[in-house]
C-alpha cells in the first residue's frame, strides 16, 4: 500500500512559574506562515498566556522559530516550531478525503 509523507509544522511551548509548569501543543499546520503568526502573537503579548514574567527585569531570546523569555524569579515560557513528517496509508488519505467531503455538504 502506498504512503504518502506530508510535513505539518508544529509549536510547542514549556512554561514554568510559581504557580505551575506545564507544557502544550499551541499550534499545528501545514501552513509555516499560520504557525510563525501563531508565534509572533506569542512574543508580542510576551507569553502572557502562560507564564507572568517580571517585565521590568525579563530577558527575551527570539529566533525565526523560537521565542523564550525568562526573569530573575525563575519565571519563564519558551516556544518553538519544529517540522514534523506525517505518513499517511492510502486508506487514511481516502478517510480523510471522505471526511473532508462530509463537511464541505454540510
Amino acid at each position: 500500500m502506498e504512503e504518502k509523507k506530508i510535513v505539518v509544522y508544529v509549536l510547542h511551548g514549556f512554561w514554568e512559574n510559581e504557580f505551575t509548569n506545564g507544557c502544550a501543543v499551541v499550534d499545528v499546520s501545514i501552513d509555516l506562515e499560520a504557525v510563525m503568526k501563531k508565534l509572533d502573537e506569542i512574543v508580542e503579548s510576551k507569553a502572557r498566556e502562560y507564564v507572568k514574567v517580571q517585565e521590568d527585569k525579563a530577558e527575551e531570546e527570539r529566533g525565526f522559530r523560537y521565542f523564550e523569555i525568562w526573569d530573575e524569579n525563575g519565571q519563564s515560557a519558551k516556544f518553538y516550531i519544529v517540522e514534523q513528517y506525517l505518513e499517511l496509508s492510502q486508506s487514511m488519505m481516502e478517510a480523510i478525503a471522505e471526511s473532508l467531503a462530509k463537511g464541505a455538504g454540510k
